[in-house]
C-alpha cells in the first residue's frame, strides 16, 4: 500500500504545506531548503508508485530546448540555474501528483485555516504595541536562530510574520508569508478557486478571505482582487443585467473612494508615477547600482526583453540589482515571447481541462488567466514550484486519472 494511502489526507496536506511554505514562508527560504523539501517529495512520489507521464517529459524537454536556445543567442551559461530550473519543474510535478486532482479543494481549506489564524493573531498584535514588540523579540531570539538562513526569516514564527505598522494605526497582516503583498497573492487565488468550486463570490470562506485580504493593506493585492471581480462580471456574468450593473458600479465606487481616502493607496500610486516619470527609460540592469522600485524594474525588464525578444536573455546573466518584482515583465525578460506564450497557452489548455471536468462556463478561463496575470503584476512568482505547477497541472494526470476524479462540492 502506498504512503499516501496509508497516511491518508493529512499527508496530502503536509505535502501541500511544504509546497506553499517553500513558495512563501520566510522560514523555508533558500535553495538548500528547496532541495531538502523537493528531495523528500520525490522520494514519496516514487514510493507512492507515481510515474511521470508523456506530457511531463515533454515539458522538461521543451524547457531544456528553450534554455539551449537562450545559451546560443546570449552566449551565457551557468550550470546551477540550468539544472535548478529543471529540478523545480520536476518537484512541482511530483508534489501535484501526490496531492491529486483535488488540489484546489485542499488549497482552499489550507488557506482558510491560515486566513482565520492570521486574523486572530493580527487582532491580538494590533491591540497593543507591547504585545507586538514581545512577538518580535520572541521571533528574533527563539525562532530565527533555528532557520538555515536566519537573515531572511524576518519577524516570523513559521505560522505568522509580524509586519510593520501602517500609519501608526495597524500592523499589516502578512499571514505566514514573507510580506503582506505575498499573502494577498495566495488569498486572491483562494478566492478565485473557491468561487469556481462553489459558483458564488459571497460565501463563508470567501468572506474570511476578503477580510484577511483587506487587512494586508497591500495595493497590489487590492488591484488583483478588483481585476478578478471585473473579469468575473465582464466574462462570466451577463454585463447588462441589473445585478451586474449594480455590482460594477458598487465595485467602482469602493475603489475610487479607497483610492482618494487612504494614503497607502492614492498617495503611493501618485508617488510611484512621479518616480517613473523622472527615471531614465534608456537604462539597463547593467547601469543600475542601487535597488529601484517595481515600476522602474518593469522598465528595465522590458529593455532587456527588447534585446532578446524571442527566447529572452535566459537565466544565466547575473546582475547586482535584478530581482524583478514584476512577474509578467520578468517572464518576458528571462523567457522572451516564446517562453511567455508557452506558459500562458499551456495554462489555458490545462485549465480548460479543469473547466470541462467541473462542467463550468468556458468563459471562466478568461477569469483564471486574468487573475494569474494580475497577481503577477507586483510579485515575481513563476520561478517558484508552487506557481510552476499551475501552468501544466491538469496535463500531468493521465486520462484514467481524470475519469476517476470525483467532484466534491461539499467545501
Amino acid at each position: 500500500m502506498s504512503i499516501s494511502n496509508r497516511i491518508g489526507l493529512p499527508f496530502k496536506y503536509f505535502i501541500l504545506f511544504l509546497l506553499v511554505a517553500q513558495a512563501g514562508f520566510p522560514f523555508f527560504v533558500g535553495n538548500l531548503v528547496l532541495g531538502l523539501i523537493a528531495g523528500f517529495t520525490l522520494i514519496v512520489f516514487f514510493l507512492d508508485g507515481h510515474k511521470f507521464n508523456k506530457f511531463s517529459y515533454m515539458t522538461i524537454i521543451s524547457l531544456i530546448v528553450l534554455m539551449l536556445a537562450q545559451i546560443i543567442t546570449t552566449n551565457y551559461f551557468i550550470l546551477g540555474p540550468f539544472f535548478g530550473i529543471i529540478f523545480r519543474i520536476i518537484y512541482a510535478i511530483a508534489a501535484i501528483k501526490i496531492i491529486g486532482l483535488e488540489f484546489n479543494k485542499y488549497y482552499i481549506k489550507f488557506m482558510y485555516f491560515f486566513a482565520i489564524l492570521s486574523l486572530f493573531l493580527w487582532a491580538i498584535l494590533s491591540s497593543s504595541s507591547e504585545i507586538y514588540n514581545t512577538f518580535n523579540e520572541f521571533a528574533h531570539n527563539v525562532i530565527q536562530p533555528l532557520a538555515l538562513f536566519p537573515e531572511f526569516v524576518r519577524t516570523n514564527i513559521i505560522i505568522y510574520t509580524n509586519d510593520y505598522w501602517l500609519l501608526n494605526n495597524f500592523p499589516r497582516n502578512a499571514g505566514p508569508f514573507w510580506e503582506p503583498g505575498a499573502f494577498g497573492v495566495f488569498l486572491n487565488l483562494a478566492i478565485m478557486f473557491n468561487t469556481l468550486e462553489t459558483g458564488k463570490i459571497l460565501n463563508k470562506k470567501n468572506i474570511v478571505f476578503i477580510i484577511a485580504l483587506i487587512s494586508t493593506f497591500s495595493l497590489g493585492a487590492y488591484i488583483a482582487f478588483f481585476i478578478f471581480l471585473y473579469s468575473l462580471i465582464f466574462f462570466v456574468r451577463k454585463i447588462f443585467t441589473f445585478s451586474s450593473i449594480v455590482s460594477f458600479a458598487l465595485i467602482s465606487l469602493i475603489g475610487i473612494y479607497s483610492y482618494n481616502t487612504f494614503e497607502f493607496l492614492g498617495d503611493k500610486v501618485e508617488s510611484s508615477l512621479v518616480k517613473v516619470s523622472t527615471f531614465n527609460s534608456d537604462l539597463t540592469y547593467n547601469d543600475i547600482y542601487y535597488q529601484v522600485g517595481r515600476n522602474e524594474q518593469a522598465i528595465l525588464d522590458l529593455n532587456s526583453f527588447y534585446k532578446f525578444p524571442l527566447f529572452g536573455e535566459g537565466q544565466f546573466i547575473e546582475y547586482a540589482y535584478a530581482a524583478s518584482a514584476s512577474g509578467l515583465t520578468s517572464i518576458l525578460r528571462k523567457w522572451g515571447i516564446i517562453g511567455f506564450l508557452m506558459i500562458f497557452v499551456t495554462m489555458y489548455f490545462s485549465f480548460m481541462k479543469y473547466i470541462k471536468i467541473k462542467m463550468l462556463d468556458k468563459n471562466y478561463i478568461k477569469v483564471i488567466l486574468f487573475t494569474f496575470m494580475s497577481v503577477s503584476i507586483s510579485q515575481s512568482l513563476f520561478g517558484l514550484p508552487f506557481f510552476l505547477g499551475f501552468i501544466f497541472m491538469y496535463f500531468i494526470f493521465d486520462s484514467n486519472e481524470n475519469t476517476h476524479y470525483v467532484i466534491n462540492k461539499n467545501l
